[in-house]
């Protein structure tokens, strides 16, 4: 590339959708690759300041709703605990059926491959194409009414 980034290359090369050529260049060209730098900088800084607000704006807010419905002040660690033993438990039952769907899919596939290779070898195996096994008929059987015609005494 003799040209630098424009900023949608930019936007493609922070997200990791450009070319080999575009990505050989954001890291051996010096004023993009500090541009790219600046950017991330500036986008983590971002991040963690939306974070940080976020987490300083909900946190009272739940903790004062929940106490207020119920006169429950939630236990943080025995609600991480339960959200963990649920976590561990829908991956335990989702692995053994993804597993048994995704083996029941390949052997549905396998049949299908297999009766295609049959219909293909069929058809390769034909002495004369489909359209023309009528006429094949009637030849055989012209040859075979000769044959016997011709043992008969006239």
């Amino acid at each position: 590339m003799n040209h630098h980034f424009s900023p949608e290359q930019f936007s493609k090369w922070l997200l990791g959708n450009c070319r080999p050529d575009e990505m050989r260049h954001g890291h051996e060209c010096a004023e993009c690759s500090a541009e790219l730098i600046r950017v991330k900088e500036s986008l983590s800084l971002f991040r963690s300041s939306v974070r940080d607000w976020a987490d300083r704006q909900a946190a009272p807010e739940v903790a004062r709703v929940l106490e207020a419905s119920s006169g429950f002040r939630p236990d943080l660690r025995r609600l991480a605990l339960v959200s963990l033993a649920f976590t561990i438990g829908v991956v335990g039952i989702s692995v053994p059926v993804y597993k048994y769907n995704s083996g029941r899919q390949r052997e549905v596939q396998a049949a299908a491959d297999a009766q295609l290779l049959d219909e293909v070898n069929m058809h390769l195996s034909r002495m004369v194409p489909a359209a023309m096994e009528p006429f094949l008929e009637l030849l055989y059987e012209e040859q075979l009414s000769d044959e016997t015609t011709k043992g008969e005494p006239r």
